[in-house]
C-alpha cells in the first residue's frame, strides 16, 4: 500500500509479508527527531560563529566562489532563524491537496 512506502516499518504485521516490504532496506535512522534536533543545534552552532553571514531578516547570505563582494540570500528554515531545536513546522506525508505536510504545529500536539 501507498501510504507505507516511505515508511514501511509502520505497515501492520499482516503486510510487512508482502515481498515489496520485505525488500524495503532497514530504516537508517533509529530515531529521527534526535537527528533532527543534533542537525538544527549543530546549524545554530554555526550560525553562532557567523553572525556575519546571518542577514538581519534571520536569513543567510552566501558568498558566491568568483564573485567578490556579492552574496546571494539563502531561504532558512523557521527553527534555525529562531535559534530553537524545537520543530515550529513537523513534516509528516499529507494527501495532495488536502496535505498537513509542513502546516505549523507542535511536535506532539494537534495542527
Amino acid at each position: 500500500p501507498t501510504e507505507y512506502l516511505h515508511r514501511p516499518w509502520e505497515a501492520p504485521l499482516r503486510l510487512r509479508s508482502l515481498p515489496s516490504l520485505r525488500e524495503y532496506p532497514a530504516r537508517l535512522i533509529a530515531d529521527l527527531d534526535a537527528a533532527r534536533r543534533n542537525h538544527a543545534s549543530r546549524v545554530i552552532d554555526v550560525r553562532r560563529k557567523h553572525p556575519e553571514m546571518v542577514a538581519r531578516t534571520g536569513h543567510e547570505w552566501l558568498k558566491l566562489p568568483g564573485r567578490p563582494g556579492l552574496l546571494a540570500k539563502l531561504v532558512t528554515r523557521d527553527e534555525f532563524r529562531a535559534e530553537t531545536k524545537d520543530f515550529i513546522f513537523q513534516q509528516t506525508p499529507g494527501k495532495v491537496g488536502g496535505s498537513l505536510a509542513g502546516r505549523r504545529c507542535q511536535v506532539g500536539g494537534a495542527f
